[in-house]
């Protein structure tokens, strides 16, 4: 799947796309430190997995779940509604 970065949430949220019509929504905020509001990115190695630069912890793409790291909490994930028919992707709590 691909994924972008967009503004909104606290430290940006990142959509991927997992198939042709389901998305995920991942809050880029770090979940163990949020107060730093370290922004998780897309591992250059992995890119099924997001890392954070401040704490090194790893999280899946698919549902912001811990893979490896001190952090033990999943990222913040938000719903998604993909309309195929406007071809337009919603995100919402």
């Amino acid at each position: 799947g691909n994924s972008v970065y967009v503004t909104g949430g606290v430290s940006g949220i990142i959509l991927y796309r997992k198939s042709q019509e389901e998305f995920s929504a991942i809050e880029r905020c770090c979940s163990y430190q949020p107060s730093d509001r370290c922004a998780v990115l897309v591992d250059s190695a992995n890119t099924n997995s997001l890392i954070c630069k401040c704490c090194n912890s790893k999280f899946s793409i698919w549902d912001g779940s811990v893979l490896s790291g001190v952090a033990s909490r999943s990222l913040t994930t938000y719903q998604t509604l993909f309309d195929q028919q406007y071809n337009s992707l919603k995100v919402f709590n």
